[in-house]
């Protein structure tokens, strides 16, 4: 039996300061099952005080649970992608008990804030998901490394290496989501980044090269995954909000009318326009296409690695013919990532679901994290671990 009883469900608790998105899953046969969900759409003024922004999110989001008639306090908080510093790194080959002072010596050097005032946490690459023809570098040696070495008699040989991903946050980014979670009177039972969410929701147990494009009201991530980890991510400056404003200014209508209008003329409509696009969108829409040719390059390199599918996800990921138009310009294959493919819903709400699907991803991945910590390729970080966690469970009760 898994962590949850017939009983326990988990709330997906995925904001910012443009919208909510909550989706409460509980567990059916081994998979999850759809209790609840709902989204709310707002704005928050940038000038306000950090005080006040928790208040009115925590309102907002306390305004979700009751009307989508949630059943449970337990709650999953997402962490935005970019606020959250990830990298591979190399470290001697260590007993699992060892790898604290290992691995925050090499994080030290890496990370852009004191480790003391980040919440750190890390997943061990299984060397059945490297490569067969790819070596290993040596990790880079200082004066704590070697006397780590020589406590614990360690090879300096390559081959005593692992690899090693790390993910850092900073606590006070996690302080703040924990008293917004406390406003709205939940119980906060874990927090992890947008990109592993992603991963399960949307990519699973698939080893391929992946890419996710998640573009939200302001900022798209870009994410590649090879062999189930994430190799690359990275944040740019272009989100949905754009073009309703451009086309706001553009037509002269209210954002209101601009918004809709995003949505119902999208990239072209019809069967006749379907690789179409109306100007105005594509001269916007070009600088996320250069975004991910220079990522897909990138990630290429010189031994000619492939990205095989692009996902995209993302409330603005559902612009009339986005796909077919990004798979045009790139080349690639490109779809529209269906996060209830791995969740039990009623076929009757599936209609809705599908239309909605891309704005819930991050939220379905995180209660998926509750129960499936056993799959070796599902990365889930703890950060809660770092911080006074029983300062946190005492705030929100």
């Amino acid at each position: 039996m898994g962590i949850f009883s017939k009983e326990t469900s988990y709330l997906g608790v995925d904001f910012d300061s443009k919208s909510i998105k909550v989706v409460e899953l509980s567990e059916a046969s081994g998979r999850p099952k759809l209790v609840t969900y709902g989204y709310l759409d707002f704005d928050i003024e940038k000038e306000i005080e950090e005080k006040q922004k928790v208040i009115q999110i925590g309102a907002y989001l306390k305004e979700v649970c009751k009307k989508s008639n949630t059943k449970t306090r337990m709650a999953v908080v997402s962490l935005p992608t970019y606020e959250v510093f990830s990298s591979i790194i190399t470290i001697p080959k260590v007993e699992k008990k060892d790898f604290p002072p290992v691995i925050n010596a090499e994080a030290k050097k890496v990370t852009p804030m004191p480790l003391e005032e980040m919440a750190l946490d890390w997943h061990v690459i299984s060397k059945k998901f490297e490569s067969g023809n790819e070596k290993q570098k040596q990790a880079p040696q200082d004066d704590k490394i070697d006397q780590v070495r020589d406590v614990l008699k360690i090879s300096k040989d390559g081959h005593d290496n692992q690899r090693v991903l790390i993910s850092a946050v900073e606590k006070k980014l996690i302080e703040t989501r924990s008293a917004i979670i406390k406003e709205a009177g939940l119980m906060l039972v874990g927090i992890e980044n947008d990109t592993f969410a992603l991963m399960r929701s949307l990519v699973g147990r698939d080893l391929a090269n992946v890419m996710i494009v998640d573009i939200s009201a302001t900022v798209t991530n870009i994410i590649v995954i090879s062999k189930s980890i994430p190799v690359v991510t990275k944040t740019m400056d272009f989100g949905g909000l754009a073009i309703t404003k451009a086309l706001a200014e553009n037509l002269n209508i209210s954002l209101l009318r601009a918004e809709q209008f995003k949505y119902d003329i999208g990239l072209g409509s019809g069967e006749t326009a379907e690789s179409k696009i109306p100007l105005l969108i594509q001269e916007l829409v070009k600088t996320l296409v250069q975004e991910i040719r220079y990522t897909v390059d990138q990630f290429s390199g010189k031994d000619q690695t492939r990205i095989e599918k692009i996902i995209l996800t993302g409330g603005s990921s559902l612009l009339v013919n986005l796909p077919q138009y990004l798979a045009k310009q790139l080349d690639k294959k490109v779809y529209l990532g269906d996060p209830w493919a791995r969740v039990e819903c009623s076929e009757e709400l599936k209609p809705i679901l599908d239309e909605i699907g891309p704005r819930f991803a991050t939220s379905i991945g995180l209660v998926m994290g509750m129960y499936r910590g056993k799959d070796a390729i599902d990365i889930k970080m703890n950060y809660l671990k770092s911080i006074n966690k029983k300062k946190i469970d005492k705030e929100v009760q």
